[in-house]
């Protein structure tokens, strides 16, 4: 799906496109590449209502094979960063 025709969903203030990294440890041995995608969800004052945002964008991309890496909030909104194995040859 091209990225800048993607559905609108309230309260998701902004998508970024997948990013690919390629880790070595310290033994210069190299690791699978993954890729990152980070959302940023902007709370409501209705929690209901971010609730099921949050259940609609974990759901969504669980099924497109991305697991929660990393989440962090503040008071206006919620940043989540998703990974999941890259498709990419080394």
């Amino acid at each position: 799906m091209d990225p800048r025709h993607r559905p609108h969903r309230p309260g998701v203030l902004d998508e970024f496109p997948p990013l690919t990294v390629d880790r070595v440890t310290p033994q210069t041995q190299t690791t699978p590449m993954k890729e990152y995608q980070a959302v940023m969800l902007r709370l409501s004052r209705h929690a209901r209502d971010d609730e099921d945002a949050l259940t609609d964008l974990l759901n969504e991309r669980s099924r497109s094979g991305w697991r929660l890496a990393k989440m962090s909030q503040d008071d206006h909104r919620l940043t989540l960063v998703f990974e999941r194995p890259s498709d990419a040859e080394g």
